[in-house]
């Protein structure tokens, strides 16, 4: 059984030539994300790349209340992330004709590749979507991003279970100032989706997409990437909550029936995101917080907990966190 620091060693390893390595995390409560947590990791440095071209690696931890959980979805996750930029020197072109875009992509592909390979990754459980051709609406006006021809055919010569989709699902985008604005792969392993490949060529400014310099990068799951290589779900397959499933069972023998998995989980993984949640909070972000304890007591009753139960959790991976 892989544990986490057998892979947190093996992704800090094999990035340590990067020549930013970021050593902390993001605020979980910050400006980044209005109303929201800290959704995806390294948000602001990455946002600043296209105008400092460098390459960073670090692993963030993030909270995301909003999403419904399951075996392999908690609310507390956390992203290692890599992402790199190269300077035009103010000559745009059109990406998708651009020898030095097309060499980028090939370099993170083939860097995410050498990953897995290391991890030890079959290529076989491996699937991926790729954009094939959308309009990018909601701006002042409407934007065509081609087929990323590049990634269909470097995923067709290693023979790698792809799919070509034509929504807005595989752009790397989002409607607010500033974003970065490219064509995304989403990468599963063994049915876990694991991680996501991002080709960044426009950021929006003022309601439109103006170039930039060119952004490759990806993101995995850490969760989902170890519990994909030990073949197993976040209960079996991640430590913190391993030891706490245990805590459980010790207190409720009858958490191993598959009739309380949704309570089971919800409470251990609602547990922790409170662990994690800082004092100072937004508005929009206290509502948030005030579902999630809601949801947590229904979790709390239907496995016959108490208050002082759902505390003691919450201080075990208060500790764990720390």
């Amino acid at each position: 059984m892989k544990t986490w620091s057998w892979l947190s060693n093996k992704l800090n390893a094999f990035h340590r030539p990067i020549s930013h390595v970021i050593k902390g995390f993001s605020p979980m409560a910050g400006s980044q994300f209005p109303g929201n947590f800290n959704v995806s990791g390294f948000h602001d440095q990455i946002l600043k790349l296209p105008d400092h071209p460098s390459a960073i690696w670090g692993i963030d931890r993030c909270l995301r209340i909003r999403e419904k959980v399951d075996a392999c979805h908690s609310y507390v996750f956390h992203m290692g992330i890599f992402a790199q930029s190269v300077d035009l020197n103010g000559d745009f072109r059109e990406p998708w004709k651009d020898i030095r875009f097309h060499v980028l992509q090939k370099e993170i592909l083939d860097q995410f590749f050498a990953l897995l390979n290391l991890l030890g990754v079959d290529h076989k459980s491996l699937e991926f979507t790729y954009l094939a051709g959308v309009n990018f609406e909601g701006l002042k006006k409407k934007y065509y991003l081609p087929e990323d021809i590049v990634s269909k055919k470097y995923l067709k010569k290693l023979l790698i279970k792809s799919f070509p989709v034509h929504s807005p699902a595989n752009i790397d985008a989002v409607n607010i100032e500033g974003a970065l604005v490219g064509s995304r792969l989403e990468v599963a392993s063994n049915g876990i989706e694991i991680g996501t490949i991002v080709f960044d060529c426009f950021k929006v400014k003022k309601g439109k997409l103006v170039p930039i310099n060119y952004v490759g990068g990806y993101a995995l799951g850490m969760e989902r990437l170890l519990c994909s290589v030990n073949g197993g779900d976040f209960i079996r397959s991640i430590g913190r909550y391993t030891q706490a499933g245990k805590k459980l069972f010790k207190k409720v023998k009858a958490v191993q029936s598959i009739l309380l998995k949704d309570d089971v989980l919800g409470f251990l993984f609602g547990t922790e995101a409170l662990a994690c949640v800082p004092d100072s909070l937004a508005r929009g972000q206290k509502e948030l917080v005030r579902r999630l304890k809601k949801n947590l007591k229904e979790y709390e009753i239907n496995l016959g907990l108490s208050q002082k139960d759902t505390d003691t959790f919450i201080t075990y991976f208060k500790q764990w966190k720390s």
